[in-house]
């Protein structure tokens, strides 16, 4: 049986997959974006703990939703958990962005890390594959979610 402790833990797990395989993705959008491949390393550095915890915290989000929900509702979630997670991504990669300057000694420049609640949305939505990766994202979640938690 399992308890609603276990159930939490096993989210939170799976959020932070679903976060740290969506940090491979970003990253793969600039190397699509004629970024070198050495600077989209250098970039996961920080899109990794960005897109972990934005990765628990729409899994979170969105868990209810998609437990209760249908196919058709599950597939059309996709765009939504997209918007979530480029806002909740481009809000955590700023925080450690600013947080890197700050540590380092420089002045931190708050214009870049606003400039990415605009720019994480164009680009997901504009590439039209993570759409398609997030609906997918979603359905699998709701499988899961019905795994963990039978009826």
């Amino acid at each position: 049986m399992t308890t609603p402790e276990s159930v939490r833990k096993k989210l939170i797990v799976l959020g932070a997959v679903y976060g740290a395989l969506w940090s491979l993705v970003a990253a793969s959008m600039l190397v699509l974006m004629n970024e070198p491949i050495a600077g989209a390393l250098k970039a996961l550095v920080y899109y990794t703990p960005a897109g972990i915890l934005t990765g628990v915290a729409v899994t979170f989000l969105l868990r209810r939703r998609l437990a209760a929900a249908g196919t058709a509702k599950t597939l059309w979630s996709g765009p939504l958990a997209l918007l979530l997670g480029t806002l909740g991504f481009a809000f955590f990669l700023g925080l450690l962005c600013l947080s890197a300057d700050v540590f380092a000694g420089r002045t931190p420049n708050l214009h870049d890390s606003l400039v990415l609640f605009y720019w994480c949305p164009f680009v997901a939505f504009g590439a039209l594959f993570p759409i398609g990766l997030a609906a997918l994202n979603c359905w699998d979640l709701r499988r899961r979610l019905a795994v963990l938690t039978p009826a």
